[in-house]
């Protein structure tokens, strides 16, 4: 439990920025599809999305190869390769429960996912997002890991205002 628990975290940590239509990337999909193949010899590419990691906008690929899933990072602004991972299949299926849980997240509030963290609370393991729509207000959304349905909303603000009424 605790491994799925910590493959969450990392998953959830260099999230996958879906929704974030607002980013623009200079290098074309499939000019970044020609470097990616290039660096894995006869991989088939199995998933392509544009995203921010670690504050970068990237082209992300998972290219199966064998019996491995590498995930290979190009510059979305320059073209450049920035690396290549095995992912495990662990890590994997956390990356896509982190997705799904985004999308249901953003199709609640639409916007811009600024914060995320996982939690753990009566036993259940949740996802927190904090999002900016697109009017500029920000709100927090839990969303459960296990059935992906959304279970609290609320405006950041008002959580601010609710601690500083409970600290009184």
């Amino acid at each position: 439990m605790k491994l799925i628990i910590a493959v969450l975290a990392i998953a959830l940590s260099v999230s996958t920025g879906v929704g974030q239509k607002k980013m623009q990337a200079k290098i074309t999909k499939e000019q970044a599809t020609k470097t990616a193949l290039e660096q894995v010899k006869e991989g088939i590419i199995q998933s392509t999305e544009l995203e921010k990691e670690k504050g970068m906008l990237i082209w992300s690929f998972d290219i199966k190869s064998g019996n491995e899933v590498k995930e290979v990072w190009i510059d979305a602004n320059t073209g450049k390769y920035l690396k290549t991972e095995t992912e495990s299949a662990t890590h994997e299926n956390a990356e896509k429960a982190t997705d799904n849980a985004e999308k249901a997240a953003l199709k609640k509030v639409p916007g811009e996912i600024l914060k995320s963290e996982v939690e753990h609370k009566k036993g259940k393991t949740m996802y927190v997002f904090e999002i900016k729509s697109k009017d500029g207000k920000m709100t927090e959304v839990e969303v459960d890991a296990k059935t992906n349905r959304v279970t609290e909303m609320s405006t950041v603000e008002n959580e601010k205002e609710k601690d500083e009424e409970d600290e009184e």
